[in-house]
């Protein structure tokens, strides 16, 4: 039976009809978005980087600023040129184009599908986004399941319900027996709709639902234990504070200040960076470059798992517990929020399985009766 589909109420060729311009609806959505999910894909983590320089700056919008930079690199002798979109504090940090030298401003990470490029423009570490490749991922996986459903379900029989059809030729003889046991109401409701489905479709959909919202969770708490791995038990480098700079938060009522670090390090014989934020008297003590606060040397602690680099800065007079309890508590606020959404698609699967199970049973009586 179709999805959200009426008993005895749509053709069967109709059927038919409908299940090809879904199946070629999602087909085209599953093409997209796996597209875009190699692109994405192959660029975070098997893409290859090069030397890159801005060679423009510039804001646009009217009601609200978008801000851009162009840049340009070389690739196997090919210059090639990009454009990103930023945000304020990566707009600010970004070295502007400057014609006094060519020497490369920062890297750019190139993944490739099909022939087009994805590519991204980055200074010091290059951070993938795994949460957009993910999501990219799900929207994927789940097209291409509905694609191959809407494809495959009319090859195994007929569409239409054949026990309507048999209660529509006996509806004159059966006037009494529906007296008696009338037959159950039309609930034009799209939920009672949704449980007229036949097939997998709808537990694939609250499966994939489940997944999605339980992704950002996931990977908060990963990224939590990391850090704990990194700070209790990973290796000790030492570490150079290489830049300082300030971001301007503003809101309609307000303006805040943050404050902002960028560090470098030496792990395996291989140079890398990274950066965290200050408060603004950890800020006021900081003389760049600095290898040392307060008269203590500074240092980074690492974790390597799952093919990264978990890194955490702890500076002088900072104690552990105060820079982990922060990640742990904000970890645990998020999978709050985050698995709400959880809780409520678990409650309306065990709602819906009920209604349809006392669709099922009024639909029984109704053709005993017949």
């Amino acid at each position: 039976m179709a999805l959200g589909y009426k008993r005895g109420q749509v053709p069967e060729a109709q059927l038919r009809r409908s299940f090809r311009s879904a199946g070629v609806f999602f087909t085209a959505i599953a093409l997209l978005t796996t597209f875009f999910a190699w692109g994405e894909i192959d660029k975070a983590y098997f893409g290859q980087t090069y030397d890159a320089q801005i060679v423009e700056k510039y804001e646009s919008g009217s009601r609200r600023t978008s801000y851009h930079i162009r840049y340009s690199y070389v690739e196997n002798g090919v210059s090639r040129t990009s454009s990103d979109n930023v945000d304020l504090l990566k707009y600010d940090r970004f070295a502007g184009p400057t014609k006094a030298t060519s020497a490369p401003t920062g890297k750019v990470k190139v993944g490739k599908a099909l022939g087009f490029y994805f590519d991204e423009y980055f200074e010091g570490e290059f951070k993938p986004e795994p949460w957009v490749v993910r999501a990219i991922s799900v929207v994927a996986v789940l097209a291409n399941l509905l694609a191959v459903y809407f494809w495959v379900r009319p090859l195994f029989g007929q569409l239409s319900d054949p026990v309507e059809a048999r209660e529509k030729q006996s509806e004159g003889t059966s006037q009494n027996a529906t007296a008696i046991n009338p037959a159950p109401e039309r609930n034009p409701n799209l939920l009672v709709a949704l449980v007229r489905a036949r097939g997998p479709v709808l537990n694939i959909v609250f499966v994939l639902g489940l997944l999605l919202f339980s992704l950002l969770p996931a990977i908060l708490i990963l990224s939590t234990l990391m850090t704990l791995d990194a700070v209790y038990w990973g290796k000790t480098y030492e570490a150079t504070i290489v830049r300082k700079y300030t971001y301007e938060s503003r809101s309609r009522s307000e303006s805040k200040t943050k404050y902002y670090i960028e560090y470098s390090y030496e792990a395996g014989g291989q140079p890398r960076g990274g950066e965290r934020a200050v408060s603004s008297a950890q800020y006021d003590r900081i003389t760049v470059p600095a290898k040392s606060m307060d008269g203590q040397a500074l240092s980074v602690r690492v974790s390597e798992r799952l093919g990264r680099h978990w890194k955490e800065m702890i500076l002088p007079g900072e104690t552990i517990g105060e820079r982990v309890g922060k990640d742990v508590l904000y970890t645990g606020i998020g999978c709050v929020i985050f698995l709400i959404p959880d809780a409520i698609l678990v409650y309306l699967w065990r709602y819906l399985r009920g209604v349809k199970q006392r669709v099922e049973t009024q639909s029984k009586e109704l053709a005993e009766a017949v």
